[in-house]
């Protein structure tokens, strides 16, 4: 029996000394032990793509990523929008208007010109002008603020070359100096120097100092006078001695003419002629007045 009791001890041990050896070895290894009553997982591989979501946002649409937007492209795109200068904006809106009615809307004083244009378009064509070309062609205000007058170079069917159009800043916005338009639009000086309609008028026009001889009347001074159209100039006369031939003559100078607006007497002579006498200087330029 002692031999018995002997062996056994011997067995538990061996036994007891390896399981301890087995411990201590798992140990000094480094490996983990688990935390009593859990499993260990691996653990779940993360998309490089995709963040995690926050606490805060699991149970909220922010967990959800939304596709980024795209730039339309092909047929879809929208066209970039051309911008307009303000000016140019109220000269087209003026020029395209189908009636006087809508034209007098872009008009400079159009209350005062209403009448005017009423009457003026019971006789001629009305409609909206053919255009061929906009060019912008001075402008004008005061030094250092912006300008309050532009002056744009309009070509159409019937003058290719071109006439200013001037486009006024008012408190309403910008308006369109409807009385210079019509008149180079319709030709008004040449219909005037031809010898018809009324025998006084009103003109924007280029006074030059002539290099030719001027026809000989006696007790005036001669002038070149023309639109800003090419083909129109006319001799025209002022008083010799006059307050009105010195202003225009210290004006004028020789190479440099003078824009005014001027009033005009149509005489006429024998053999169905005629000549122009300048009567006053209705404005010293061709800036419109503000309403």
């Amino acid at each position: 029996m002692w031999l018995l009791s002997i062996l056994l001890a011997a067995l538990s041990g061996l036994i007891g000394g390896y399981l301890l050896g087995w411990f201590v070895g798992r140990q000094e290894a480094g490996e983990p032990t688990p935390a009593p009553g859990t499993l260990t997982l691996p653990e779940a591989k993360k998309s490089p793509d995709v963040p995690p979501a926050s606490p805060e946002a699991e149970n909220s649409s922010e967990a959800v990523r939304k596709p980024e937007p795209q730039p339309p492209s092909g047929n879809n795109a929208e066209a970039p929008i051309k911008i307009i200068a303000a000016p140019e904006a109220a000269l087209k809106a003026f020029l395209s208007a189908p009636t006087w009615q809508e034209r007098a809307k872009h008009s400079l004083l159009s209350e005062n010109t209403a009448n005017q244009m009423k009457s003026y378009y019971s006789q001629m064509p009305d409609g909206a002008v053919k255009v061929m070309r906009i060019k912008l062609n001075d402008s004008h205000g005061e030094e250092g603020e912006e300008p309050t007058f532009y002056s744009y170079l309009v070509s159409t069917e019937t003058h290719a070359e071109g006439f200013p159009v001037a486009v006024v800043r008012t408190q309403e916005g910008w308006r369109v100096d409807w009385g210079s338009f019509v008149e180079f639009e319709d030709d008004h000086f040449s219909r005037f120097a031809g010898g018809r309609g009324g025998d006084t008028g009103k003109f924007h026009l280029l006074v030059r100092m002539t290099n030719f001889a001027a026809p000989a009347i006696k007790g005036y001074s001669g002038f070149r006078i023309d639109p800003p159209m090419p083909g129109r100039d006319r001799y025209a006369f002022a008083p010799t001695d006059s307050d009105l031939e010195r202003i225009l003559r210290a004006a004028a100078t020789p190479g440099h003419p003078a824009s005014a607006v001027l009033e005009l007497k149509r005489h006429s002579v024998e053999g169905g002629k005629n000549w122009l006498e300048i009567t006053s200087i209705v404005a010293p330029n061709w800036w419109p007045e503000s309403e």
